[in-house]
């Protein structure tokens, strides 16, 4: 895996497994530059690559926001899921079963 997918890899990877929940602020790049092991310059392009897909918000000077995927999310996301090949069985039907509810709540 390239340096780029790889940081890409990582970050969606934290987000889907709820370690970064929507609405919380990313790590800041020098954590994640020294914890996936790419440079600085492969991280940015990562994030650039998220944040086109409606995952991340990047505002200069501010930290990196997670988007609320789940509601605001386009078919990009299951573009790059499936692009990285993230299992995410057990959250999609969770994300099913919460819809279920919400549409047609249990009485």
């Amino acid at each position: 895996m390239r340096p780029i997918e790889r940081a890409e890899f990582y970050l969606l990877e934290k987000i889907l497994k709820g370690f970064c929940p929507p609405g919380s602020n990313l790590l800041g790049e020098r954590k994640f530059e020294s914890i996936v092991g790419v440079t600085r310059s492969n991280l940015r392009k990562a994030l650039r690559r998220i944040e086109k897909d409606g995952w991340v918000k990047i505002q200069q000077g501010k930290p990196i926001i997670i988007n609320n995927y789940w509601q605001t999310g386009e078919i990009n996301i299951l573009s790059s899921m499936d692009r990285l090949e993230i299992d995410l069985t057990i959250r999609i039907v969770d994300g099913l079963l919460e819809a279920r509810a919400t549409i047609a709540p249990f009485s």
